[in-house]
């Protein structure tokens, strides 16, 4: 698709408007609409928003250098990028994105990339606008259960009004205080689950 009329009538409704005394600045908007049809008719959306990113990369350094890109780009084998320790999990990809030539498929938590309905819906735009693949995270699954642990006694957790026959199930991570604590091997009865091994003792709060 190419739709050239478009910059043609880009051209010819900002001279007519010209031409019959209107505001350059409304003759200007008018031709302006057509340039960003013809835009969006014939260039990626992937593409306008790394060129997006990659000015504002711009804007906020004053130079970028990377060494050695060279290599990566010109292999054609699949490649695995580890970024890590990063500074900023948004930074990385533009930085990536400006100095590496090679199409990037990222991983990224699949909850940003939910539509919510407020300003990090912006994320998430951005996310799928570049490809990224989503990735369940455990902590973004977790769910508050009922009640809560009581004591452990090595490899055994005992709840205090919970339901661990209905609310877990072998596999599954029973987290303690926001951190995981271990897998569970074994749902034994509502109040009682089994863990592989125990990791420290979790104490009921």
């Amino acid at each position: 698709r190419m739709y050239g009329w478009l910059l043609w009538a880009a051209v010819g409704a900002t001279a007519t408007l010209n031409a019959y005394g209107f505001p350059p600045l409304l003759s200007t908007m008018t031709g302006s609409l057509f340039c960003l049809a013809w835009i969006l008719q014939n260039v990626k959306l992937s593409a306008l928003v790394k060129s997006f990113l990659g000015g504002c990369s711009d804007v906020f350094f004053r130079q970028i250098v990377c060494v050695g890109a060279h290599k990566l780009n010109r292999s054609q084998d699949p490649l695995l990028l580890a970024i890590a320790p990063h500074a900023n999990q948004f930074i990385d990809p533009i930085i990536v994105m400006k100095t590496f030539e090679r199409p990037i498929g990222w991983l990224c938590a699949a909850k940003s990339m939910r539509y919510k309905r407020t300003l990090a819906d912006v994320v998430a735009f951005f996310a799928r606008a570049v490809g990224a693949v989503p990735v369940e995270r455990a902590q973004d699954l977790a769910v508050v259960g009922a009640g809560r642990v009581a004591r452990c006694q090595g490899a055994t957790v005992h709840g205090r009004e919970t339901r661990f026959s209905s609310q877990c199930k072998p596999g599954d991570s029973l987290a303690v205080g926001g951190a995981v604590s271990a897998r569970i091997a074994e749902v034994v009865s509502d109040t009682v689950v089994r863990l592989p091994g125990a990791r420290g003792g979790a104490r009921g709060g």
